[in-house]
């Protein structure tokens, strides 16, 4: 959802910069990521958007969900879940995620390649295609496949922001707007 990427964007952003400052970004990485997938279960959703439950509750909950699976938090993981309840920000913290993930892979000297294909790439077509980008980019590639079956066939390639469409319905499109 775009909106959501707006909004978590300086979440991300500010999250990379302090744990790169203080050599704390695996940690921050297993943080949010233990938090997007938490939120993401039905019950999760249902009990933070739960008028019932205050934000101390909610955070309560989730910093107990942390240090069930060993994860230290201190301050400064709280006053960010702090700031998520007072922004009513939990939705999009899968998306905060997922950001603050890209920020980490490109700091790492890779580019984060997002495809979108009709069916499941085999291995070796994945390999092929990893080299293929490498040489285009001039960098190492992190892929994330996407399965759509609407497509029609082919694949939507988002990198750097750039797209390229090698999709059935992406030609199909260009060829309704030609005419």
């Amino acid at each position: 959802m775009a909106e959501f990427a707006t909004l978590a964007r300086p979440y991300a952003e500010a999250l990379f910069n302090l744990a790169s400052q203080t050599d704390t970004t695996e940690h921050w990485d297993n943080f949010l990521a233990l938090l997007s997938v938490s939120l993401q279960e039905p019950m999760m959703v249902a009990l933070c958007a739960n008028p019932r439950f205050s934000d101390d509750q909610r955070i309560a909950l989730l910093v107990e969900l942390c240090e069930s699976q060993k994860i230290t938090l201190g301050s400064l993981e709280n006053n960010f879940l702090r700031i998520l309840a007072d922004n009513q920000r939990f939705a999009v913290l899968p998306e905060i995620y997922k950001q603050y993930h890209a920020l980490q892979i490109e700091n790492a000297g890779y580019l984060t390649v997002d495809l979108t294909c009709t069916y499941a790439l085999k291995t070796d077509q994945k390999i092929k295609l990893i080299k293929s980008l490498e040489q285009r980019f001039n960098k190492k590639i992190q892929l994330n496949v996407d399965i759509d079956r609407n497509l029609l066939g082919g694949w939507v390639i988002r990198a750097d922001g750039q797209m390229i469409d090698l999709s059935a319905r992406g030609r199909l499109q260009q060829l309704a707007s030609t005419l």
